[in-house]
């Protein structure tokens, strides 16, 4: 356990973005994954983590900004067509957390099924799985109903 140690402390102090043979043997002598290794070597104590973060999101930042930007453009292009639409987009986000919440539901109700042993063979023709469906579709017809008046 000393000697590990003693690896990667080395291991810390070797330059950053430069590939290090010690990489390889400690790997093959400890059975450490590569990628541990890695992160041990980058994100070691000389170096500002703050800093890489901030330069490594920047550049996601900057699509993002654009992709935005463009979906403004887009947008303004259809504003006649959007307006005439306006209840729809005004009901999409209730929606979606609906759809949302079926799917935690369906996932954790059919996940219980499959872990007490009530689902086996073909899931599709179990009858507590058709049961679920039809109830959540009456729900979900219910809701709909509600979220549009």
């Amino acid at each position: 356990m000393i000697s590990v140690r003693r690896h990667l402390e080395k291991l810390r102090k070797v330059k950053r973005h430069h590939y290090h043979p010690l990489i390889h043997r400690i790997h093959r002598k400890h059975k450490i994954s590569r990628k541990t290794l890695f992160y041990v070597k980058e994100y070691g104590p000389h170096s500002n983590v703050p800093r890489t973060i901030i330069k490594e999101s920047l550049k996601i930042l900057l699509f993002a900004s654009i992709l935005s930007s463009v979906g403004g453009l887009a947008l303004e292009q259809i504003r006649v067509l959007f307006v005439s639409i306006i209840p729809l987009v005004i009901l999409l986000p209730v929606l979606n957390g609906m759809i949302g919440g079926y799917g935690t539901i369906v996932s954790s109700r059919f996940s219980a099924m499959l872990h007490e042993g009530r689902v086996r063979g073909a899931w599709w023709k179990n009858q507590q799985l058709k049961k679920l469906f039809v109830q959540l579709f009456v729900i979900a017809v219910i809701m709909t109903l509600l979220s549009t008046r």
